[in-house]
């Protein structure tokens, strides 16, 4: 509600004659304020009359009767206020239509009681207090007051015989003149907002909070300002359009209103906004007092933020979840059980219970009783499970856990319910007991076929005796014995170890004393076991067939003509997901028309194993490099040059390499075989030679010579 800032004071008072002021004072600036604010109050023709000694006060007052009001400095001529001045002050006092203000400037403790006791006076101020506001506030209320007892004094005159009832009101008044003082100093000292306006909007009084919240100084003149400079735009269409004609209706208003800051920003306060009216009911004053609630607002934004990220996290969790009061009235869940319960919204939820949804009526008391059980008792169940039957005829298994909760003093207030659909479970546990004996029959097979790669590899021993680069036929032996017990003990142990688990695990499951951590356990414990199967009986089955292309028979293997290079980039087509998985390389150098009248399948296991050799022997873990195939025409053979630029062979083991079962890589899964297969291939199969070269930290090559007509 904005008024314009040319509209004088309205003021009480207006039916007196010309009054004064009377400051005693040697300070023409306590002269300069007193004159500003009762220019304010223009409208009363009210003086100011201005005295430095004490001596001038009395024949002052004999000769104006019309002086309403003493601001009296307690200081003059550097000296405290005599016997004899208070003498004078008692007189003045005497009379009873004149109020006395003492402005103190330089006065104790002692002094200011025995004046507060000698003589009595309605206000005593420290001058460090005085500004023109101040001053204006109380010319008001004394020119009121004075109005007042005038009012008295005139019905006295014609009501003489209720003297005693006049006298009675006359110290009522003076009673709350007083009051009004230390009502002021209330204001002064409180922690909020207080701001006083007259009927047109002008603001004349803020306190010390307001001027601090509003960037006002202590002294700075705030009679040029209205109630619209201290809102921003949108406070103040609120105050006009719905504050102000509320309270001129109802008498006050309250609600949230922003007011500005010295920055240009403001906070958002509770505001309470009251109409003074005089007693013919026109506007005395606006009065309102604000509380700073920006701290407050922050603090429920945070909450509400908590709680949507609460809300956001139960929603996405892939358990029902809900939770009741008491009473069993719902309180709250997650957006899984609101469509469960067929509600698009898990706030509507709120206050149903389970007699409110589509399920059977039996169903809703079974659930009530099973949350009064675990409410009474303050005992939470968990991991119940049961089955539903769906009208859908639909069978669905559940796994519930209902969890009491409790207030700050330990009572149950209410209850928590999450449940998971374990319906795959259930199913699988069954699908389980189907693998489990077909796992048995798995297991009796590879025992069968362990024992024909046995007598495979006794055949593939004999062959490797004919071959005469291996001399070493005893280390052969002892070899083969090694590698293939190995991976044959583990594969029979895991077997057994599996058959001893499922048939604890049928047992428990046959007794109904099946739990999940049982099913957990043995579903780990046979995954682990035909792990371990599978990847032993992998491994002496690639044993045994390593075994045999050393010794298979030469004339098993078809021989043709093909391009020998675009044979080759066919071969690594197949061995490149696992190069590209190392980061490792590839470089194929050749001529794509250089033909080869050899057996095209020992060529490719050739290649195969070489390209294996070095992504097993020659980078550590997160190392990359390059592995590079030459291949060129030199008379009637063909040259193919193979390096890796990887970590090299030292040079005491280079003449060992193409030995049977030497590796130094077991702890990696080496076997000692890829290179000797290799030295076989080239020698025996393709009739060629082969020799390495190596350096350590640098390269390791191979160079073979393979004739071109075989």
């Amino acid at each position: 509600m904005t008024q314009s800032n040319n509209t004088k004071l309205h003021t009480l008072g207006h039916n007196l004659s010309d009054q004064h002021i009377l400051v005693v004072t040697e300070s023409t600036e306590t002269h300069k304020l007193v004159k500003k604010a009762c220019e304010r109050i223009d409208d009363q023709r009210l003086g100011c009359l201005q005295t430095a000694s004490m001596e001038d006060v009395w024949p002052l007052l004999e000769a104006q009767h019309n002086i309403v009001l003493i601001l009296l400095s307690s200081t003059l001529h550097e000296e405290k206020i005599s016997r004899g001045v208070i003498k004078q002050i008692r007189g003045a006092v005497q009379h009873q239509d004149l109020q006395i203000i003492v402005l103190i400037e330089q006065m104790d403790a002692a002094s200011v009681e025995e004046i507060i006791q000698e003589v009595e006076i309605e206000s005593v101020w420290w001058a460090s207090d005085l500004t023109v506001e101040r001053l204006s506030l109380d010319f008001m209320l004394t020119l009121h007051n004075r109005e007042y007892q005038m009012a008295l004094t005139a019905e006295n005159e014609k009501l003489h015989k209720q003297h005693g009832i006049q006298k009675h009101q006359i110290d009522v008044l003076q009673q709350n003149v007083r009051k009004n003082t230390q009502f002021k100093a209330t204001l002064e000292a409180t922690s909020d907002f207080v701001g006083v306006a007259d009927p047109m909007g002008r603001v004349f009084y803020v306190n010390a909070v307001g001027r601090k919240i509003s960037g006002i100084g202590p002294d700075d003149d705030i009679s040029n300002r209205v109630i619209a400079d201290y809102h921003p735009e949108e406070a103040n269409r609120l105050l006009e359009e719905e504050a102000f004609p509320t309270i001129l209706k109802e008498g006050y208003w309250k609600g949230e209103v922003d007011i500005l800051t010295p920055n240009g920003n403001s906070i958002v306060t509770s505001q309470v906004i009251i109409v003074q009216r005089r007693e013919d009911g026109e506007v005395e004053f606006f009065a309102t007092i604000a509380r700073d609630i920006s701290s407050y607002k922050r603090l429920q934004a945070s909450l509400e933020e908590q709680e949507r990220f609460l809300q956001l996290v139960i929603d996405n969790i892939p358990q029902y979840i809900f939770w009741k009061d008491r009473e069993f009235n719902y309180l709250g869940c997650n957006q899984n059980f609101a469509r469960a319960a067929g509600l698009d919204l898990p706030e509507k939820i709120i206050d149903k219970t389970d007699y409110d949804f589509s399920w059977d009526k039996s169903k809703a008391e079974l659930y009530r009783m099973q949350d009064d059980e675990v409410m009474n008792n303050d005992c939470p169940q968990y991991h119940v499970i049961d089955s539903q039957l769906h009208r859908d005829g639909t069978l669905v298994w559940l796994d519930t856990n209902r969890i009491p909760l409790h207030d700050d003093k330990g009572r149950v207030k209410g209850l928590l319910i999450t449940y998971s659909d374990i319906t795959e479970r259930v199913e699988a546990d069954e699908a389980l007991k189907e693998y489990s004996e077909h796992l048995e029959t798995m297991v009796e097979e590879s025992t069968r076929d362990l024992t024909q790669a046995l007598e495979d590899l006794k055949v593939a021993q004999h062959q490797l005796v004919e071959v005469e680069k291996m001399a070493a036929l005893g280390n052969l032996v002892a070899g083969v014995a090694h590698e293939i017990n190995t991976p044959l003990g583990v594969g029979v142990t895991a077997a057994s170890t599996l058959y001893d688990e499922t048939k604890m695990f049928l047992e428990v499951f046959h007794d109904g004393k099946l739990k999940r951590s049982t099913l957990d356990t043995y579903i780990g414990t046979a995954q682990e076991s035909s792990h371990l199967i599978l990847r032993n009986l992998s491994r002496a089955a690639e044993l045994v067939q390593s075994f045999k292309q050393m010794a298979v028979d030469q004339t098993s293997l078809e021989q043709r003509t093909f391009a020998i290079k675009p044979y080759t980039e066919e071969v690594l087509r197949s061995l490149m997901p696992k190069v590209k998985q190392a980061g490792h390389h590839i470089e194929i150098i050749g001529d794509d028309n250089l033909e080869l009248n050899s057996f095209p399948g020992a060529y490719s296991q050739l290649i195969n194993h070489l390209v294996s050799n070095s992504l097993m022997h020659a980078y550590s873990q997160g190392e990359t490099g390059c592995l590079q195939l030459l291949i060129v025409q030199t008379d009637n053979k063909v040259v193919l040059e193979y390096c890796d630029d990887g970590c090299g062979i030292p040079a005491e083991n280079v003449s060992k390499i193409f030995e049977p079962f030497f590796s130094t890589a077991r702890d990696r899964g080496g076997t000692g075989l890829g290179l000797p297969v290799v030295y076989n291939l080239v020698t025996q199969k393709l009739g060629g030679t082969i020799r390495c070269e190596s350096e350590v930290k640098k390269y390791t090559k191979f160079t073979i010579q393979l004739p071109l007509h075989r």
